[in-house]
């Protein structure tokens, strides 16, 4: 604040240069702004990861509060400027059930990562890739975390996972 009032000080009446100085100044540098507002009231959102400043997909629940024992899942994709729902693909379609689900995008390429996963004895870990074109399953084996807590991926053929024990996974591309 003092250096708001300083800066503005040291302004001179009639002089185009420092008054634009002053006015750049005295607006916040940045902000945050809603971007989606949906349309339920019962939903949540739970993850979101971004290709790029003007591709990213978000993941959610409804209904979010009450009896949640037949809860789904959608998928949300923003396009350029805009969100829309995204039906769920084939590759998917077990994300229903599951209890987790996290997303990650590397800085490049235009890939995105799914992982879903629940506790329940019996369910595996569903992985999925978004190749920029459309959502593939991603093959894991029987020991693979069946809930992941942390994901680092840097591309198509190389990344990280950690699932809250002393083991992390690591991703080469080949299954």
């Amino acid at each position: 604040m003092a250096t708001l009032i300083l800066l503005c000080a040291a302004c001179t009446h009639g002089d185009p240069q420092s008054s634009k100085a002053c006015q750049r100044a005295a607006r916040p540098a940045s902000t945050w702004r809603y971007d989606y507002v949906g349309s339920s009231r019962n939903a949540a959102l739970v993850d979101i990861a971004a290709a790029s400043a003007d591709d990213a997909w978000a993941v959610g629940r409804t209904p979010a509060t009450g009896n949640v024992t037949g809860q789904g899942v959608f998928l949300l994709h923003r396009d350029r400027t805009r969100w829309r729902r995204y039906q769920l693909p084939h590759a998917l379609v077990r994300l229903e059930g599951l209890s987790s689900v996290r997303l990650d995008a590397p800085s490049s390429g235009g890939d995105v990562w799914l992982f879903g996963g629940s506790l329940d004895a019996g369910d595996r870990a569903l992985v999925a890739r978004w190749d920029g074109a459309r959502w593939r399953a991603v093959p894991v084996p029987a020991r693979f975390p069946r809930v992941v807590l942390g994901v680092a991926m840097f591309g198509a053929d190389d990344g990280w996972v950690v699932d809250g024990t002393r083991t992390g996974w690591k991703w080469d591309g080949s299954s």
